[in-house]
């Protein structure tokens, strides 16, 4: 049994070597402020082939955001979330899905 589902084109090595640039361009980011997404998107451009690159990086920004949200949690300004949140789910409700 396999510890996760891997795409055929992608091997244990570059999963492992993804999780690896992950790490450092989040060291990175939150040392500088700025770069380590962008950072990772081009080294993910070089190993992951275009359908999967922009999904699995979302996934990777998403989960070093979220994260990076929870531990400073109290400083986020929640009136200003609100709205936003607001607006984000009528977007989506009135978008177009692609068939």
């Amino acid at each position: 049994m396999e510890f996760f589902y891997l795409p055929e084109e992608i091997s244990n090595l570059t999963a492992v070597l993804m999780i690896a640039v992950s790490l450092l361009c989040s060291f990175i980011s939150a040392a500088a402020g700025i770069g380590g997404g962008l950072m990772m998107l081009a080294f993910l451009s070089a190993l992951l082939p275009p359908m999967y690159l922009v999904p699995i990086h979302g996934i990777i920004q998403f989960g070093s955001n979220f994260f990076r949200a929870t531990l400073s949690f109290k400083e986020i300004n929640k009136q200003a979330v609100i709205p936003f949140v607001i607006g984000c789910l009528c977007l989506l409700y009135t978008s177009p899905s692609p068939r």
